[in-house]
């Protein structure tokens, strides 16, 4: 478990006491559950093993803790710390239910859009390599004058016995070939290497 973001480093170290207590807390157990968890008189609450006790010693009096979904994945939760003796009211659990809902939706986002990037990134990264294999196998080719299955196996081998990646050992072949390193295909990245 981790704290992502935090309105001041007093908040995030309330926020990470509950990590280390060996009972949990309200973040924890919202997450857990799926439901709200509060605490409006934290000097009565018995949940949580010292939990309470660690909150009274911060000045923290009452705790919100609304679960964040993505979807129905449970992501995370929204926690608001009340200072004072006074209880979170409607009006302010309404704007935090509010903000913990486009919270959810912007965290699911984030993390989808992280994962497409990171796709791309994969996809394109096969590419490269296999077009730099696909020349090294031509050149093969055409000075062995062997079948292309052949001239993988030529590849496969030398890159057994080198000790190196077929992408590495096609870009060799090409380097050696050409006299220049192999240009990346049309469709990599700017900037990315063969």
């Amino acid at each position: 478990m981790l704290t992502v973001a935090s309105t001041s480093a007093h908040a995030m170290m309330i926020d990470e006491a509950q990590y280390n207590n060996g009972h949990g807390g309200p973040c924890l157990e919202a997450m857990r559950t799926g439901e709200i968890i509060t605490v409006t008189d934290m000097p009565s609450e018995h949940r949580w093993g010292d939990y309470p006790a660690q909150m009274l010693a911060h000045g923290v009096h009452g705790i919100y803790s609304h679960p964040l979904r993505g979807g129905e994945e449970l992501m995370g939760a929204l926690n608001v710390y009340a200072i004072t003796d006074a209880a979170i009211g409607p009006a302010a659990r309404q704007a935090i239910a509010a903000t913990a809902e486009h919270a959810g939706v912007l965290l699911q986002t984030g993390l989808t859009t992280a994962q497409h990037v990171e796709l791309t990134d994969d996809l394109r990264q096969s590419l490269t390599s296999r077009a730099i294999i696909d020349q090294a196998l031509g050149i093969i080719m055409g000075q062995r004058r062997c079948t292309a299955s052949h001239a993988f196996e030529v590849l496969r081998l030398a890159s057994q016995n080198r000790n190196r990646k077929p992408h590495d050992v096609a870009a060799d072949i090409i380097t050696a070939v050409t006299g220049r390193p192999p240009e990346p295909p049309p469709f990599a990245a700017p900037g990315t290497p063969a």
